[in-house]
């Protein structure tokens, strides 16, 4: 049924999701049926309908501002120094590090990053927006102000260089565990398990733009304290565009698709094989895990067809308003006025 392959897959480091919901009785040494490791469909189908989804957050951000002069990136050097509200100096090689230190909205202190480097007149502010609660971005405002009247979240947002802004989602009550996630126009797959219990996946190469989907709860379970169960879609956007360009991202989260997990509905594998068919896709990817099998193309695209039934995305596109939800988050952000 399967060609023989081996599995080389170094399974990548991040936060998932929750223990599979019904211990399977595993028979060592053979497949066990997918339906002895997960809920039934039926129950999965309930737990669908509570499913809630979150507007979009801004979990990180980077943002490069280059200044007219080096004279004038000392200046702001200078003014580090003098300020109380910065602290944790450090100098490496003609590079200043600064930190501002904040409570953050669940009472544990973090920091916002700016590193200079007069020598290339840059400035590179690295830090969590949704971490701050209103009051402490009002500060962070005032901080910044004090080092140049013009500055503020919003006007640096809109002149300098967007390197990187991981936009998020999270799904609350959704269960890792119960579905099969793919990317569109992108099959480099990164995977992670513990224990066998799937974990997180990512879509991407590191270098470029990534999707990672993984736990929220088991990452931070302070941010959701009453949910057993939290899926988080993570967009990495690494780009040199500006705020203005930002602004007007169109909707990135389409891209990734839901399908529910039941592979009884694929008819040409055997019931026998379907977690190591599970396995498979959630490592190599659905198109590239059928390939793996002793199929003809025509079988191939009925499974897929099979597999691709019933998609569950309506999170991605309920109501159609991302513009609407993503100037309201920037401006939760102070990031446009």
């Amino acid at each position: 049924m399967f060609k023989k392959t081996t599995n080389q897959n170094a399974n990548s480091s991040s936060s998932s999701q929750e223990k599979a919901p019904a211990k399977a009785n595993v028979v060592p040494n053979k497949p066990y049926l997918l339906t002895n490791a997960f809920k039934t469909t039926n129950v999965i189908n309930d737990e669908i309908s509570k499913i809630r989804i979150t507007k979009p957050i801004i979990d990180k951000l980077s943002l490069i501002f280059e200044f007219k002069s080096r004279q004038q990136a000392q200046k702001i050097v200078d003014t580090f120094l003098q300020m109380d509200c910065f602290s944790n100096y450090q100098s490496s090689f003609g590079t200043y590090y600064f930190y501002y230190e904040f409570l953050s909205v669940s009472m544990k202190t973090k920091r916002v990053e700016f590193i200079i480097i007069p020598s290339l007149r840059t400035i590179q502010i690295v830090f969590n927006p949704s971490l701050f609660s209103s009051e402490g971005l009002n500060q962070l405002d005032i901080c910044l102000s004090r080092l140049d009247p013009q500055w503020s979240l919003s006007y640096l947002f809109k002149v300098s260089k967007i390197s990187r802004i991981d936009i998020t989602r999270d799904i609350l009550g959704m269960d890792i565990e119960h579905f099969i996630f793919h990317c569109k126009n992108n099959q480099t797959v990164f995977t992670a398990f513990t224990r066998s219990i799937f974990e997180s996946v990512k879509f991407g190469k590191p270098k470029y733009s990534q999707f990672s989907i993984y736990n929220k709860v088991k990452e931070n379970a302070s941010k959701y304290p009453n949910e057993k169960n939290v899926t988080r879609v993570e967009y990495q956007f690494k780009s040199k565009m500006n705020g203005n360009a930002i602004i007007k991202l169109k909707n990135p989260f389409p891209k990734v698709e839901i399908y529910q997990l039941d592979l009884e509905r694929i008819s040409l594998i055997p019931a026998q094989y379907h977690q190591m068919a599970l396995d498979s896709i959630r490592i190599r990817g659905y198109k590239a895990a059928l390939a793996t099998m002793k199929l003809t193309k025509v079988e191939i695209a009925k499974s897929l067809r099979e597999l691709k039934k019933e998609p569950w995305m309506d999170w991605i596109t309920v109501g159609n308003n991302w513009d609407e939800e993503w100037q309201e988050t920037l401006r939760t952000y102070r990031l446009i006025a």
